[in-house]
């Protein structure tokens, strides 16, 4: 009988192999983590976006409604934005009694009960949401507090948009004005010049932002400069942007703060 010699792999066949082997479960592997991370960035951004719109839906609902009384000639009707229980000491300021770049309190009278008061007195704060505080709440950490909060009739802050890193809830977004120099709010008069707050440098027609032009208001501009939260540090990476930038602005014209002035 003739014995067929049968020849097996060589050592250099095994490794190309191999090598070849290992870089095909590379490229898929690859491919299954950047399609998993696109869809966790396209999730977050979506998720991001139904945040926005719902902030800026709401803050302009409320904003647009500073200064609404019925007895809006009487005088007294304003409360102490930071004590809602006493008269605010300036009643030319009406329904904008704070305007900076970062705050804003708007106060109304939501249920009409200075209808039936006289003289109007204390019927500002005495129903829900008739004193409304949005503040934007950063520091000087880069990675640190970027958040909106929002209080009613001067109650405690609550996280309005974004949350503080130590609450343990999710954080969709970050609200990121601080590091683009962006002004949560901006402010304008009857002829459009912008009222600007101190320190913040004069430009053009622009007038100074105080207690004697606050009243002059005709026009607030909200800009959301949004970061989509990423769900781990090692996301944080320019390269692969693991965090998406956003922009969301709208112009509210608040009607009844005009009318009475």
């Amino acid at each position: 009988m003739i014995i067929k010699k049968e020849h097996g792999f060589s050592m250099i066949e095994l490794l190309i192999a191999m090598t070849v082997t290992a870089f095909l479960l590379m490229a898929i592997y690859m491919a299954v983590n950047s399609t998993q991370w696109n869809s966790s960035s396209i999730e977050r951004k979506v998720v991001a976006q139904a945040d926005a719109k719902s902030a800026l839906d709401i803050m302009a609902l409320e904003i647009r409604m500073a200064s609404y009384n019925a007895n809006s000639p009487f005088i007294d009707d304003w409360v102490d934005p930071g004590n809602c229980t006493i008269i605010a000491t300036n009643q030319n300021l009406r329904g904008i009694q704070i305007a900076t770049a970062d705050t804003i309190v708007v106060q109304m009278d939501a249920d009409d009960s200075c209808k039936s008061i006289s003289p109007p007195v204390n019927c500002i704060g005495d129903g829900p949401n008739e004193v409304i505080r949005y503040n934007y709440v950063s520091d000087a950490d880069p990675e640190g507090e970027r958040y909106i909060t929002r209080a009613t009739n001067c109650g405690t802050p609550q996280p309005f948009l974004g949350d503080l890193i130590t609450s343990n809830r999710p954080r969709n977004v970050r609200v990121n004005n601080v590091d683009l120099n962006i002004p949560l709010f901006r402010y304008f008069d009857g002829s459009d010049n912008e009222l600007i707050p101190a320190p913040a440098p004069l430009t053009g027609t622009a007038r100074r932002l105080n207690d004697t032009t606050i009243p002059d208001i005709r026009r607030i501009v909200i800009t959301l400069a949004l970061q989509t939260e990423a769900l781990q540090t090692t996301e944080i990476d320019p390269l692969r942007k693991g965090r998406r930038q956003l922009f969301y602005s709208t112009s509210i014209i608040p009607r009844n703060h005009a009318i009475i002035h």
